[in-house]
């Protein structure tokens, strides 16, 4: 495998035939999730994947021979998905497969796409080689654009849709651009790659939508969270008061993922805070302006989880930032 801090690479080619099937499901389930891939027609398999972190978002694009993959554990690659729960969104390349999510069967061919829960069972097959790209959407991204994600998902995204063609080809040429250049900077095409997930989920047909009554508690949880990031008396009691249930369900359903409903505001608020600090129409903003505009109200308490999560302050961060773009 070639890799570097943030661009991986894994071919199949020169692996040993015996070896090559299980590296392939450990790296193909690192990065989506938990898949057991077989080969189609009996035929030997070979595939290629290569990703890069780009931000919170994962993109990745693979080529395989004929094959299927089941998920059927419902457990979320590690890759990409710092809570355990993301999204997927991807555009076919080149040849056709067939997906089963959720009772629904969805063909896809080149330049159409579709919108996963990774955490879900569904199963792909291809009858021959086919490639394609995909997006990882950490959830609390992806509420960020939608309270019900689970409503878009399991549903063909059409390539004669002017948004979805120009959504895909824009896809397919940051995937080019970076394979091209890995180890460049790609970091500041996070934003880019989230307005191409947006543009897909407004460009979902209505009445091919399944309304989730908002999903998982825990989804209904962050999505909230993410709405009111800003207000300094968010806390698990204002989230139970909203899903109408009691705190100690709330503190149940976050500790699934091994945070508590305190912790998990302050990582969100910690992450919000250095993508403000990076970036440029937030650099009028004083440190203890963007500490507010997130929610902390004691800029001392906000340096501290700052410097626990970064090991630096948000001055360092913003300059050291600076210094490298």
């Amino acid at each position: 495998m070639k890799e570097d801090a943030a661009f991986q690479t894994l071919s199949t080619h020169d692996m040993p035939k015996a070896g090559r099937l299980t590296r392939w499901n450990e790296f193909i389930s690192e990065t989506f999730a938990d898949m057991r891939v077989e080969p189609g027609n009996g035929s030997d398999f070979n595939a290629t994947l290569s990703r890069i972190k780009i931000g919170a978002m994962g993109l990745s694009w693979y080529s395989t021979t004929a094959s299927s993959g089941l998920v059927d554990v419902g457990r979320v690659g590690a890759w990409s998905a710092p809570i355990g729960e993301a999204f997927l969104l991807a555009v076919q390349e080149s040849g056709t497969t067939i997906g089963h999510y959720l009772g629904r069967k969805i063909e896809t061919s080149p330049g159409e796409m579709v919108i996963l829960d990774a955490g879900r069972p569904w199963r792909i097959e291809s009858a021959d080689a086919m490639c394609a790209v995909a997006i990882k959407i950490p959830a609390d991204r992806l509420l960020k654009l939608t309270s019900d994600p689970e409503s878009a998902c399991g549903i063909r995204l059409d390539s004669d849709v002017p948004g979805i063609a120009l959504a895909g080809t824009l896809l397919l040429q940051i995937k080019n651009a970076i394979a091209a250049a890995p180890l460049a900077d790609w970091s500041a095409y996070e934003d880019v790659l989230l307005g191409i997930v947006a543009a897909a989920l407004q460009c979902v047909p209505e009445a091919d939508r399944r309304p989730t009554k908002l999903g998982s508690q825990r989804r209904q949880a962050c999505a909230f969270i993410e709405r009111n990031l800003d207000n300094p008396d968010l806390d698990v009691n204002l989230v139970a008061e909203e899903l109408r249930t009691s705190t100690r369900s709330v503190q149940r359903t976050f500790g699934e993922i091994g945070f508590t409903p305190r912790a998990y505001i302050i990582e969100r608020r910690i992450d919000v805070a250095a993508d403000r600090l990076k970036r440029t129409d937030f650099r009028d903003l004083s440190i203890t302006d963007i500490a507010f505009s997130v929610g902390f109200n004691d800029l001392s308490h906000f340096i501290r989880c700052f410097r626990k999560k970064w090991n630096m302050s948000p001055r360092d961060y913003r300059a050291a930032y600076s210094l490298s773009h």
